[in-house]
């Protein structure tokens, strides 16, 4: 009987034994899928986790506006000082001009009257001269060839009329020059006026006048558009993108066929104080494009970082104000502070904490 006690006891001993050995640890393991596995010898539980890899590569900004076509400099051509008489216009408001192009023609106000009485009054004034040179040369050589009681008195009797003679050249010819000049304005007011396109480029407005219509000195009678100061102008907000010296896309309709060209930017406000408000001045490497040009749009891309580290935003845990990801490293988790930079979409750039490859945990759940 104390043999049979023996026996079960070293049964049951041996029992406790083997259950010790099954339950004696816990195993944690990484499926293939980046799935933790733990077991024990009551309950299995699995964590599986959704990863992305920290990719490297160039921040962007791109930004998209409509635009409209500006000049940025008109020139008003003018009557000038005189009343004028306009005769005819070759152009209106929105025709294209080219430089030299004969824009209008005036003709003066002056009688034929006017022009005749200059011209006598020239004529006779000449002929008085030449008549009036004469007698002075002829004083001067009796006065060298005359007799004298010294050579003193004859050389000082000569020199005066010399002198008086150069006194008289020099006020008639002042005179006759302004005779001349009143000439040519009389028959000037006869003549007609031509005005002239400076440059090329479109006309942006013309005064109305009729055949035979008095014209005001100093009438704005024509303004024109540089050709060469066309630009595409934005009030947009994102001058940030659309900033100076930016290459620039530009895209819009011609007829129904899509057409596209290129420019950057002249002009922007991002370099300005806030209350000047947003604008950009977009200058088209063809502008001769533009004229014809339906709905243009722009488009332009700024690069922000050349080398940048992107991971999504759902991998990025705020902490006490600080921000950290979960990296993935074999079967371990590792928290990594990182320092946060611009976003791109649903990633965000981080300048700090990570590398490339990494692998970030975005979510996880345990079944």
């Amino acid at each position: 009987m104390s043999g049979l006690k023996r026996l079960l006891s070293a049964v049951m001993i041996m029992l406790v034994l083997l259950a010790g050995c099954s339950s004696g640890g816990d195993s944690v393991r990484k499926s293939s899928e980046g799935t933790i596995v733990t077991e024990d010898m009551l309950v299995s539980r699995e964590t599986t986790y959704r990863t992305a890899e920290v990719k490297q590569g160039s921040l962007t900004r791109t930004a998209s506006t409509e635009v409209s076509s500006v000049y940025t400099q008109t020139i008003q051509l003018n009557t000038g000082a005189k009343e004028l008489t306009f005769k005819e216009a070759f152009v209106k408001r929105g025709v294209s001009v080219r430089e030299g192009d004969v824009l209008a023609v005036l003709t003066g106000r002056g009688k034929p009257s006017d022009a005749e009485q200059a011209q006598l009054d020239l004529d006779y004034a000449r002929a008085a001269y030449l008549e009036t040179c004469a007698l002075h040369e002829e004083a001067i050589a009796k006065a060298e060839s005359g007799i004298y009681l010294s050579e003193d008195i004859r050389r000082l009797t000569v020199d005066k009329l010399e002198a008086a003679y150069a006194l008289y050249r020099l006020n008639t010819q002042a005179t006759l020059e302004a005779m001349e000049q009143k000439l040519v304005e009389a028959q000037a007011d006869l003549g007609e006026t031509y005005i002239y396109a400076p440059c090329d480029g479109v006309v942006k407005s013309a005064a109305s006048f009729s055949e035979g219509d008095l014209v005001p000195a100093g009438t704005a009678l024509i303004t024109i558009n540089r050709g060469a100061s066309l630009v595409l102008y934005t009030d947009t907000a994102n001058t940030a993108v659309f900033s100076y010296n930016t290459k620039v896309t530009v895209k819009w309709e011609k007829g129904d066929e899509p057409m596209q060209g290129t420019g950057r930017v002249v002009c922007s406000s991002d370099v300005l104080p806030g209350y000047v408000g947003k604008y950009v001045y977009i200058l088209q490497d063809s502008p001769e494009e533009l004229k014809t040009a339906y709905d243009p749009q722009a488009e332009a891309l700024k690069l922000v970082m050349n080398t940048a580290v992107f991971a999504p935003r759902a991998a990025l845990t705020m902490e006490e104000g600080r921000v950290y990801v979960t990296v993935l490293d074999g079967s371990a988790t590792k928290k990594r502070y990182v320092i946060r930079g611009p976003m791109a979409g649903t990633d965000v750039a981080l300048l700090q904490g990570v590398s490339p490859g990494d692998l970030v945990i975005t979510s996880q759940y345990t079944s």
